[in-house]
């Protein structure tokens, strides 16, 4: 199974369950706005605001997350 055949739809899926762990409270679609605001970490917000772009085709592919996941992470350590 490659990265490369996830769809946006899986990607966007992805920043909500990403948004959904961070806060510790469920998606709520019409509070997205306010939810996304209430990650405290500013790379993580960034983040998940591309996944959840409301144009399929701005949001990222997996391999554009993963790297930034990584790269967040060596930062950190």
């Amino acid at each position: 199974y490659v990265l490369s055949s996830l769809s946006l739809d899986d990607v966007y899926s992805f920043g909500a369950l990403l948004c959904e762990m961070s806060i510790q409270q469920l998606p709520d679609p019409e509070r997205c706005s306010e939810q996304i605001v209430m990650v405290k970490n500013g790379a993580f917000r960034a983040l998940i605001r591309r996944c959840l772009h409301s144009e399929p085709e701005a949001r990222p592919d997996m391999e554009e997350i993963i790297e930034e996941l990584e790269t967040h992470l060596n930062s950190i350590s």
